[in-house]
C-alpha cells in the first residue's frame, strides 16, 4: 500500500490553496499553509511531511530559519505562541485535506508518537 498516492506538487498546489480544502478556517492556517508549501522536500512521505510542518512551525515562532540561520521575513512571525499552538495541532487535519487517507493516517501517527 503506497503512502505517496498524491505527487508533491499536487500536495504544494492543494496547500496553496488550503482555503478550498480546508474551510471555515483562521486565516494564519491558510498562510502557514503556503509557507509549508514551499518548505516539503521531493522525497515525500508521511514523516517528512509532519516534520516539515513542525520544523516550519517552529522556526516561524522564533522567526529564524533553521535551514540557513536567517530571519524569517514572514507575516507568521512574531505571533502570540496560542496561534502556533493551534496551528500545530491542526496538522494533521491540514494532511487529511491535502493528502490521500492512508498519508494523512500516517502523518497523524506521526504526531501521535511525539
Amino acid at each position: 500500500m503506497s503512502t505517496r498516492v498524491l505527487s508533491l506538487g499536487q500536495v504544494r498546489e492543494k496547500l496553496r490553496n488550503l482555503q478550498e480544502y480546508f474551510p471555515g478556517q483562521e486565516e494564519e492556517t491558510y498562510k502557514f499553509g503556503s509557507y509549508l508549501a514551499e518548505r516539503l522536500d521531493p522525497g515525500l512521505v508521511p514523516e517528512g511531511f509532519g516534520l516539515a510542518a513542525h520544523l516550519a512551525l517552529d522556526g516561524l515562532e522564533r522567526g529564524i530559519d533553521e535551514d540557513h540561520g536567517q530571519p524569517i521575513a514572514n507575516e507568521l512571525v512574531g505571533l502570540p505562541s496560542e496561534i502556533y499552538q493551534r496551528l500545530f495541532k491542526q496538522i494533521p487535519e491540514i494532511a487529511e485535506a491535502v493528502c490521500s487517507e492512508e498519508f494523512a493516517k500516517r502523518v497523524r501517527y506521526f504526531f501521535d508518537c511525539i
